[in-house]
Order: C-alpha cells, then sequence, then structure tokens
C-alpha cells in the first residue's frame, strides 16, 4: 500500500502584494515538472490566498500571517514545514525585516533540501557568511540562487562558491 505521504513533501514560500507574479510562476514550475513529491504546498502572505485559490489544483494552498502584504514571521506558523523533504523561499518576498527572520528560522532548524532565491539580497554580512559555513559544515543540503553579481563576487572571493551551490541571478 502506497499514497502520496509516501513520496515526500516541497514547500514553496513566497510571494506579497507588490510580487504575487513570482509566486504564481514557481507554482507552475514546480507543478511543471512533477517534482516526485506527494504533497507539494504553496505558502502565501495572506493578502494573496484569495486570489490564488483553485489556480493550482496539484498543489496545496496555505494562507500565511502577514503585515502590509509581505509575510510576517510566526515561529509556530512557519515550523509546520520543517519536517518538509525540500523547501524553496524567497520568490516574490520582496524585503524585510520579518523575511530576514524567516530565513534565519530554516537555517538554524530545517534539516532537509533549502533553496533560498536570493534575488533580495543586496549584500551578505560576516554573520550571514557564518550561518552559511555552520550549515556546510553540518553537511546541509542548501542552494542559493538568484543571487546578483555583487553578492556573488562576495562569495567568490570568500571561496563560498567552491563549498555552496551559489548561482548567479540570469539578469538584473
Amino acid at each position: 500500500n502506497v499514497h502520496k505521504g509516501c513520496f515526500g513533501k516541497s514547500v514553496l514560500i513566497g510571494g506579497s502584494k507588490d510580487f504575487s507574479g513570482s509566486v504564481v510562476l514557481s507554482m507552475n514550475a514546480l507543478t511543471a515538472l512533477k517534482t516526485g513529491a506527494g504533497y507539494s504546498s504553496i505558502v502565501v502572505p495572506d493578502c494573496l490566498f484569495t486570489g490564488l485559490i483553485g489556480l493550482n489544483p496539484e498543489c496545496i494552498l496555505n494562507s500565511a500571517p502577514d503585515i502590509d502584504g509581505k509575510f510576517a514571521f510566526n515561529r509556530d506558523f512557519f515550523a509546520k514545514y520543517l519536517n518538509a523533504d525540500c523547501v524553496c523561499i524567497g520568490m516574490g518576498c520582496g524585503v524585510s525585516e520579518n523575511l530576514y527572520q524567516i530565513i534565519k528560522f530554516f537555517l538554524t532548524n530545517y534539516k532537509g533540501t533549502l533553496v533560498v532565491d536570493a534575488d533580495g539580497l543586496e549584500y551578505i554580512s560576516s554573520a550571514g557568511l557564518r550561518i552559511i559555513l555552520r550549515l556546510k559544515k553540518a553537511d546541509a543540503n542548501l542552494a542559493i540562487i538568484n543571487v546578483i553579481p555583487e553578492v556573488y563576487d562576495v562569495f567568490d572571493m570568500t571561496g563560498f562558491v567552491d563549498m555552496v551551490k551559489i548561482e548567479k541571478a540570469y539578469r538584473r
């Protein structure tokens, strides 16, 4: 006996009132790839939820707390996604302190494959580099994608591109 729960769980956390198209494109890509995950969950800020209902019935749509159309960090809410096999975060989220807290939460607590869309990352501090180094030492499966050239250069100069999967943005 097998059921969809036997084939893994993927979670895509993205979108904001200003960039709702990014999460829709990512959701469509997720289903088009036929990733093999039994459950594909999409987590969007509450302000986008009703507009996305039924748009892609293959995905489980979840509404997250938001403030002014962007994600609000709520530890208990995001903790329920720590058991997923893969979490992708950042597509269309914009930049905010709450998003930083959400990403930091996953970087420090999540044990599966984590993909971070770094389009909104305009700089990386030494503290951020230390977190990535600590994850690498713990053998975390991390990918940082869509990195702007200036931040990519920092990763390159510090040798992180040889340790972690880091992909430069195709366009800016």
